[in-house]
């Protein structure tokens, strides 16, 4: 693992397994919206939409997916401290896809 992700983080890596440059937004550590990854960037430099391939939740709440910008077309829910590989399994339709995040009951 490239980089160990922090408690109350969720921490997104560009690679499958939790490798590669890692885009940890601080807007989730406070229980906000990341509404548009077009304007963030990985570690690398790297622009995040549409490149996460995994990602770990350390936070004590859920987030929800989308495929979109502005939480428009969900994806899926990742579970308090928990974590998904979106290569293979039940994720690998999220693959490349995540577009925005939020909390979500």
């Amino acid at each position: 693992m490239a980089y160990t992700c922090k408690d109350n983080e969720v921490c997104f890596y560009q690679h499958s397994n939790y490798t590669g440059s890692v885009f940890v937004p601080d807007e989730l550590k406070y229980h906000s919206v990341v509404s548009d990854f077009g304007v963030k960037k990985f570690v690398n430099g790297a622009n995040a939409d549409n490149a996460v391939s995994s990602v770990i939740n350390t936070t004590g709440w859920r987030f929800c997916f989308y495929d979109r910008p502005f939480m428009q077309h969900y994806q899926g829910t990742l579970g308090a401290d928990d974590g998904a590989n979106f290569v293979g399994q039940q994720w690998a339709y999220l693959n490349d896809r995540i577009s925005s995040v939020q909390p979500c009951s």
